[in-house]
């Protein structure tokens, strides 16, 4: 009898531990399910070094767009019938297409837009003017628009247009991939 006894307590014993070694190992694929899936999100295509001409896809929270550097211009403030004082401003002409399900406003797409020098760390956040085209305010799918955007920059030798990038501030930010299209002060008309 105590032998039966002891032969239910080893087996009640033993199954407890294997269970509990088969629960943990359930967590852990769970665990790691969850880590797999988050790395997903954050593994997106950044498209990096683009030039002038160039199309890159950025693939947001809004939806997914491609976003088509068509040249980049010097101006000054009178130029674009602004008043204020002087300051060299670059006007980079864009074009955006919906390539995307959802239908959304092209300037949220634009809004983590940065121009770095070559010689900064951070860059400036652009500057709508009521200038030239104008933006449509909703780009539905397979729809696309050009416009402008305008950045108060100094003159540099390189400059780096960015958009989804984290140090750029905006709630997009952190949910898209990085664009990024490089060019020269030679470059800039």
């Amino acid at each position: 009898m105590k032998k039966s006894q002891i032969i239910i307590v080893i087996l009640f014993t033993s199954s407890l531990v294997l269970g509990a070694c088969s629960n943990e190992e359930g967590n852990t694929n769970d665990e790691a399910n969850i880590l797999n899936e988050s790395n997903n999100i954050d593994e997106k295509d950044d498209d990096m070094s683009l030039g002038i001409g160039d199309t890159g896809i950025s693939n947001s929270n809004l939806g997914k767009a491609e976003i088509t550097l068509d040249s980049a211009e010097m101006a000054e403030e009178d130029d674009l019938q602004e008043d204020g004082k002087y300051a060299p401003l670059i006007v980079v002409h864009l074009k955006v297409k919906n390539i995307g399900d959802e239908s959304f406003d092209p300037e949220e797409v634009l809004s983590s837009g940065v121009l770095v020098g070559s010689e900064e760390e951070y860059g400036s956040k652009w500057m709508y003017y009521e200038v030239s085209e104008e933006w449509k305010n909703t780009l539905n799918p397979d729809e696309e628009t050009s416009g402008i955007i305008v950045f108060s920059h100094a003159i540099e030798d390189e400059y780096e247009l960015i958009f989804g990038d984290i140090r750029s501030g905006s709630n997009n930010a952190e949910s898209s991939n990085k664009i990024s299209f490089e060019f020269s002060n030679e470059e800039v008309n």
